[in-house]
């Protein structure tokens, strides 16, 4: 054979690292639609499609980077999806756009968006206590990212209300687990 090994181990290296790289985006672009959904109301676009980038962005890495990033990323997307869809789904019972009585029933679709969540969380995110605090983070780094991207269409108020509910929702469940 006149190929040394050493080019061989970097052939195969970039191979293993490109299919890393096609894997995570492809997981990455599944997710894209989501936050469009949450352009639906249009009260915040730019915080929205900021939030929906950051989302995205940190999916792909916790896919490309895999290992406790992946094991993560499943359960905080799964939990960040009902906050990320609550406010869009009381958007779209309102047919008056961005008026005084949506924007009054947009604090309780993030609380009950984020309560959902955060059970949701604390039933399927990696226990600390026995894969490492590593997944446990990234579950909830990413469920935050992709409820932040339903709740900002709210301000920094819908934000804290989801923030606050994810905790209510998930911090019991967590104790009672432990325990």
């Amino acid at each position: 054979m006149g190929v040394p090994e050493s080019v061989l181990a970097d052939r195969a290296r970039r191979a293993y690292e490109g299919g890393h790289l096609v894997s995570a985006g492809r997981r990455a672009l599944l997710l894209a639609p989501l936050p469009v959904l949450a352009l639906g109301c249009g009260c915040q676009p730019r915080t929205t499609v900021i939030a929906g980038a950051l989302f995205l962005a940190a999916v792909f890495f916790c896919y490309w980077r895999g290992g406790e990033f992946r094991r993560g990323a499943g359960p905080g997307i799964a939990a960040g999806i009902v906050p990320l869809l609550a406010p869009s789904l009381c958007q779209a019972a309102c047919t008056h756009g961005c008026s005084p009585q949506m924007m009054t029933w947009m604090p309780l679709a993030c609380g009950a968006g984020g309560l959902a969540g955060g059970l949701l969380l604390a039933f399927l995110a990696p226990r600390p206590a026995l894969e490492g605090v590593r997944p446990f983070l990234v579950a909830c780094v990413i469920a935050s990212l992709a409820g932040a991207v339903g709740c900002l269409a709210y301000g920094a108020t819908g934000l804290v209300i989801m923030a606050a509910a994810f905790s209510i929702g998930a911090l019991p469940v967590l104790a009672m687990k432990k325990a």
